[in-house]
């Protein structure tokens, strides 16, 4: 039956190119019968119908064009012989059954993969080539990692046909025409008009393909996991499982609020991210937080997470030592960029532009010339709670003592601390809490050469704003040259028409916009992290240690 399914499948997709080229020539017939009726030949609506469905054509002749180019490969490094990686990988592929890849290489993806070269259809097979991600690494044991990559492997081991490899590039084939109709149907409203029809066509289209390939392709990921617990063990492979998505949402997260916010990036953001893991206040809010299981919808090629985890219960179990290395020790380190930033001087900076966010309000209420006796004197006068915050006034007082290099900015994980010595600590605590310890502060800074006048932090300047903010920015450009090129050519046949009575355009409905397109899916990605994040604890203010 599954045979019979895969052959179905790729007659679909022989089926797919066939409906492109037919609504090609359809089009193509169209604007040749339009050309050489003369008068009637750039009426309005004719010419509306012309452009909207141009567009149309145009995008799905594109996506045509890139169906052969699904796997592209993948960014990163490649990781040279002789490494332990690779004896990883060469030992893993024999136990497995299949040959191992012509290449590694090294990703900024917290994720692993496999991609194969094919040709024909899928009926000739090409270079393999295995990604893994560094972040990856950083949050993974190398028994851990062994599941991980054997079960990369089992993709391609027995039973798992490049006919299996096809109906899936089938399935990203088929989402890749609905979402070029979607995105030049979002680009301008005379396409709107007219997409319609061709996207619901090829959705139906799709949704007959996905109910064909759906089922073997979550078969796949259990047989792929059953060659991981086979590589290693049961329990080895579901805990490979849940590192691998914690690890996702923690790199979801340290991309949002470090990588993102930065103006500057470090030389290397993986020795960052791994400090983070290690971090025991984050590690142990990571591991309290509830790993992202939402149920699959019909679409999706893989099983829930507990349904993988259930699985692998199943299968018997096996007495593996574990092994409890750093997953990061198999590669070497990357050669570092000379002239970015070092991360752990990147770190630094990222912990002082969180202490200029929470003092900014502060600083803002206090004037165009704040001074630090200003600050005082509002704790002196009790009337902090009603201005600022406890936060907002440590990180006030803690940028001029970190300016005069006398306390310095932990790193801000889960939340910022102020290093400072101890008497001007122990009196900030003091003063912060008791307006008269106010006074004991001003001696203990009266001993330190602080600025009287606190720097303003710099804001930075809002993004110009679009022109077309609502239309994705891949298909803005053939959309205005090909309306380009049509009103071009209008205007010059129209001037060698006579005059003639206008014709009122017939009301077309707009194509609504509320239809749904179902997220591409990565190419056999190892595990599928949700694009939202678990709930982690927020920046949780500043504390004064020393």
């Amino acid at each position: 039956m599954a045979v019979v399914r895969g052959l179905i499948a790729v007659a679909l997709l022989v089926g797919f190119y066939l409906l492109v080229i037919v609504l090609v020539l359809v089009y193509a017939a169209l604007v040749v019968g339009v050309l050489i009726t003369g008068q009637v030949a750039f009426q309005p609506t004719v010419l509306l119908a012309m452009i909207g469905l141009g567009v149309v054509v145009l995008a799905l002749v594109r996506s045509l064009v890139r169906v052969s180019d699904l796997a592209p490969e993948p960014d990163g490094e490649e990781l040279a012989r002789p490494a332990p990686l690779w004896e990883l990988v060469d030992e893993l592929a024999g136990l497995v059954g299949t040959r191992a890849p012509d290449a590694i290489r090294l990703t900024m993806d917290a994720n692993a993969a496999v991609v194969e070269e094919i040709r024909l259809l899928g009926l000739v097979g090409g270079a393999r080539t295995l990604a893994v991600g560094r972040p990856l690494l950083a949050g993974l044991t190398a028994g851990e990692l062994r599941a991980v990559i054997a079960h990369e492997l089992g993709h391609y081991a027995r039973g798992h046909t490049r006919l299996a490899a096809l109906t899936y590039r089938g399935s990203v084939a088929l989402a890749r025409a609905r979402l070029a109709i979607a995105e030049a149907a979002g680009a301008d409203r005379i396409t709107r008009m007219y997409a319609g029809l061709p996207f619901r066509l090829f959705s139906a289209y799709a949704w007959i393909y996905d109910r064909m390939t759906v089922g073997p392709r979550r078969r796949q990921e259990l047989a792929a996991d059953a060659a991981a617990a086979r590589a290693t063990d049961p329990g080895t492979t579901a805990g490979a499982l849940r590192s691998a998505v914690r690890t996702g949402v923690a790199w979801a997260d340290f991309e949002a609020r470090f990588l993102a916010p930065a103006s500057t990036r470090p030389d290397d953001p993986v020795p960052a991210f791994a400090a983070m893991l290690a971090d025991p206040d984050y590690r142990d809010a990571l591991a309290a937080a509830e790993l992202p299981d939402p149920e699959p919808t019909w679409r999706d090629s893989h099983p829930s997470l507990r349904a993988r985890v259930a699985a692998l219960a199943r299968l018997p179990a096996r007495a593996v030592e574990p092994d409890r290395r750093p997953a990061a020790d198999l590669v070497p380190p990357p050669v570092a960029r000379t002239r970015a930033q070092p991360w752990r001087d990147w770190v630094d900076a990222a912990s002082a532009r969180i202490a200029d966010e929470l003092a900014a309000p502060l600083v803002t209420a206090l004037g165009p010339e704040p001074t630090l006796a200003a600050v005082l004197d509002l704790l002196e006068s009790g009337g902090r709670d009603r201005i600022a915050t406890r936060a907002a006034v440590t990180a006030v007082i803690g940028r001029a003592l970190v300016d005069a290099g006398v306390a310095a900015w932990s790193a801000p994980w889960t939340r910022l601390r102020l290093i400072a010595p101890d008497p001007i600590a122990d009196r900030l605590d003091a003063a912060l809490e008791d307006p008269s310890a106010v006074r004991g502060l001003r001696a203990a800074l009266s001993t330190v050469d602080i600025d009287a006048v606190l720097a303003v932090p710099e804001r930075e300047k809002p993004p110009r704003r679009s022109l077309f903010p609502d239309a994705p920015e891949a298909s803005i450009m053939p959309v205005v040259w090909f309306v380009a090129v049509v009103a071009v050519v209008a205007v010059l046949v129209s001037l060698s028409q006579e005059d003639d009575e206008p014709v009122v355009p017939v009301h077309r409905p707009v194509f609504p916009t509320t239809y749904y397109v179902p997220p591409l899916p990565p190419y056999q990605p190892t595990y599928r992290v949700p694009t939202f994040d678990i709930p982690l604890p927020p920046l949780g203010g500043i504390v004064v240690t020393r």
